[in-house]
């Protein structure tokens, strides 16, 4: 005791102190440095994961332009395409309940009602867009969302018969498609947007990413029979128009990340994973399974077996990768 008398054992314990204090605080000052690098590394994966998203539907939507008169090839698409909307409909259900849960005592039903919702207004989006026709005193649908399929073959006939018909229809539902498509597409944006990490980013990537290559193929497909006259040039803007969306999802999810406030940025993200879960449940169920794309020509590579077997195919390729993520 003595010894902390003296000035020098004073100076040197005063010394200890300031150097033990400077250690606390650069070690806090580490830990908010390295926060801030983490997010700037979030940051950029999610602008790789628009980059990477948005080429490879682009692409995916060009690629049937190699292949214009196959097209059994959408039918089995459709099958393949409608087992991975299903599963990821269920991965972004249970994602959203996991998420409320957090902020809940116990189960929340609020993403079991927004997926009703979502379902639901798909529904009501597509009542508005519809376009009848009146031919001959009989209003009938001329074009099918997602699909670009006449529904009777009298309506088909009548249509093919007028050029000025033909064109309006093709435009008409090329509309259709896009606004459909793209609609749950900016949904999925949001999940990527919203991600808290660099893992959780790149699997919604592989997951939006394997479904966004199978609607962007039969995009393509659907936009030859469409306008087989000027096939480059309209597959070029429609696969554009397509493979935008979900950037711009992204774009949108970051800037409501940044503004909002803590806990809002999570609800956000409950309510759209959702909302999207039941877009997905109404597309495969509803345009991709009940009313899927028929072929001019059937044979026995588009037997109900080979959809069924194409379905489970789909349903596998994506549970694999989630088991395996």
């Amino acid at each position: 005791m003595a010894s902390l008398k003296s000035p020098t054992s004073l100076v040197a314990a005063l010394l200890c102190f300031l150097l033990q204090f400077s250690m606390i605080k650069a070690h806090y000052a580490s830990e908010g440095i390295d926060s801030d690098l983490s997010e700037r590394s979030l940051i950029v994966v999610k602008i790789w994961c628009l980059v990477i998203i948005f080429l490879g539907t682009f692409v995916c939507g060009l690629i049937p332009l190699l292949f214009r008169s196959k097209s059994k090839v959408l039918v089995l698409g459709n099958s393949f395409a409608a087992g991975v909307f299903l599963v990821i409909s269920m991965h972004f259900l249970q994602d959203s309940a996991n998420v409320s849960d957090d902020y809940t005592e116990g189960s929340s039903f609020l993403p079991f009602i927004f997926v009703l919702i979502g379902y639901v207004f798909i529904l009501l989006v597509e009542s508005f867009l519809f376009k009848a026709k009146k031919e001959d005193g009989e209003t009938q649908a001329l074009v099918r969302v997602e699909a670009g399929i006449k529904e009777g073959e009298s309506v088909s006939d009548n249509i093919s018969s007028n050029p000025r018909l033909v064109s309006k229809a093709a435009v008409e539902a090329a509309v259709v498609i896009i606004l459909g498509l793209s609609l749950h597409s900016v949904f999925e944006g949001f999940t990527i947007g919203l991600a808290e990490r660099d893992r959780y980013a790149w699997r919604y990537l592989w997951t939006i990413g394997i479904h966004k290559v199978a609607s962007g193929l039969s995009l393509g497909i659907v936009v030859l029979r469409m306008q087989p006259k000027r096939p480059i040039l309209t597959s070029i803007a429609y696969s554009f128009a397509f493979a935008i969306s979900t950037p711009i999802g992204i774009i949108i999810s970051l800037i409501i990340k940044k503004a909002a406030q803590d806990g809002t940025a999570d609800w956000v993200y409950v309510l759209t994973q959702a909302a999207a879960s039941g877009v997905f449940l109404h597309v495969s169920i509803y345009h991709l399974l009940a009313k899927g794309f028929s072929p001019q020509d059937q044979s026995a590579h588009t037997t109900p077996f080979r959809r069924f077997f194409v379905l489970c195919l789909g349903i596998g390729v994506v549970t694999i990768g989630l088991i395996f993520d």
